[in-house]
């Protein structure tokens, strides 16, 4: 069995800081949602929830997720993708605002933004269902073109 060397990673963890990484990919919104549960019986398939008593959290997925690592990392790093213009969209714009990558995202009108919403049983903390939005469409060539352009304005 091959043993781990304790100050190789250590090293690698401290040369974070003097990295500057390019991330780029989906942005997806993790939307959680702790509901109380009205009714989970046996002879019953699905529980029945009160989705007026819910609890709602959001964060930040996918690539937002990676480009968070990074800068617990010290690692500088940009950011780079393409939001749908919807309510998905704007609330991953709003909650970027609180990261200090620099963020470029492109609008796009005919995409869904990636939304994942798990409902969970507020007093079992019980995963009951999982809803995802997404779109499985291409993206039109002026969104490459655009994201494009950002990348090699940040690199120069």
């Amino acid at each position: 069995m091959a043993t781990i060397d304790k100050q190789l990673i250590i090293n690698s963890i401290n040369g974070f800081s003097e990295k500057k990484v390019s991330v780029i990919g989906d942005i997806m919104l993790d939307v959680y949602k702790r509901v109380p549960v009205k009714k989970y019986e046996e002879d019953e398939e699905a529980p029945v929830v009160n989705m007026g008593g819910q609890v709602v959290t959001r964060c930040l997925g996918g690539a937002a997720n990676v480009s968070a690592n990074l800068e617990a990392l010290n690692a500088e790093n940009s950011i780079y993708s393409i939001l749908g213009i919807d309510r998905g969209g704007l609330a991953i714009a709003e909650l970027m605002k609180n990261q200090t990558t620099h963020n470029f995202l492109v609008g796009c009108d005919n995409k869904i933004s990636t939304v994942k919403t798990l409902i969970i049983d507020k007093e079992t903390n019980k995963n009951i269902m999982r809803c995802d939005w997404e779109s499985s469409t291409d993206f039109p060539e002026n969104s490459h073109k655009d994201l494009a352009k950002d990348i090699k304005k940040d690199k120069s």
